[in-house]
């Protein structure tokens, strides 16, 4: 277990800290190792794609917090996860109330804009047309941007299913 000292802010306004802190959180879920951790959630930032991470830990009793008491409870593992094949990703997602949804990249610009996003990238490096790839991952919950206009990380948000943690068949 890896335990976090401080607590983390969870800021929508600072893109890049809280980029990397997820994708931070999303290595350690594919790696299978649990983290201990506390936050602050801005309220102008949505958790809501975040429920398939680790949740934090509550302050104490009572917590106030509805988004972070709604995370606890809504987090399950393996909820949105990816696996990768020769020349293509399998995403499952089950975070949606619309039921499961399944995705195959398998042709760029999609495959290497996913890729790409693992690492938290600054949306104004992009190019034009891998913005507009960004948009539609956004809009399928696969990616999270985070920060002010014009200063807005990217970073894809399912982790990787590197072996299964329950029987094959119960998934």
């Amino acid at each position: 277990m890896i335990e976090v000292e401080r607590p983390v802010r969870l800021d929508a306004a600072d893109g890049q800290a809280t980029s990397r802190f997820v994708a931070w959180l999303r290595d350690r879920l594919s790696e299978g190792l649990a983290v201990a951790w506390r936050a602050s959630l801005d309220p102008r930032l949505d958790a809501s794609p975040l429920y398939h991470l680790p949740p934090p830990l509550p302050e104490g009793p009572g917590e106030q917090d509805p988004a972070l008491v709604r995370w606890r409870a809504s987090y399950r593992p393996g909820v949105c996860f990816y696996r990768v094949g020769p020349g293509f990703i399998q995403v499952k997602d089950l975070r949606g109330p619309g039921g499961p949804s399944r995705y195959t990249l398998t042709q760029d610009p999609y495959l290497s804009l996913f890729t790409r996003c693992l690492t938290p990238t600054l949306l104004t490096d992009l190019t034009e047309d891998a913005r507009r790839i960004a948009d539609a991952l956004l809009a399928e919950r696969l990616l999270i941007a985070v920060g002010a206009p014009g200063d807005r990380w990217v970073t894809t948000l399912p982790s990787r299913m590197r072996r299964w943690p329950v029987p094959s068949y119960l998934i």
